[in-house]
């Protein structure tokens, strides 16, 4: 027996299984009917992304400009810092505080005092 890989073709789930050359093998997760992929023995996981790279690119803009789409295409570091760059992002350097930036919430409270004062107000 040897070790194959197999990918489905319903759910398109992609897993290992120990099987004869001419096995018919079903996805382990939903049943359905798999397809044999060829793969190099031996290989590495080096060209595996990063955690990094699938934490951002969850956050990145699909739909966005060019710089966003740069980024998915080639998910590298230099990419990274294109992106941030444009987005007006930046790291946090090690020490600094994390805190939101203080919001000046005057004109709200004018706006809602202003309000309150309208409906409370008595007619004569």
């Amino acid at each position: 027996m040897i070790l194959y890989d197999y990918e489905c073709k319903l759910c398109g789930h992609i897993f290992e299984k120990l099987s004869t050359e001419n096995s018919i093998v079903y996805c382990e997760i939903c049943g359905g009917y798999t397809k044999r992929l060829i793969s190099a023995p031996g290989g590495t996981n080096a060209n595996q992304d990063a955690d990094w790279i699938r934490s951002v690119c969850e956050v990145v803009d699909k739909n966005g400009g060019a710089h966003c789409q740069e980024f998915l295409k080639r998910p590298t570091r230099d990419n990274l810092n294109k992106w941030m760059k444009k987005e007006g992002i930046r790291h946090f350097e090690q020490g600094e505080p994390i805190r939101p930036a203080p919001v000046d919430t005057r004109g709200i409270e004018r706006e809602v005092l202003e309000k309150a004062r309208k409906r409370d107000r008595i007619e004569i």
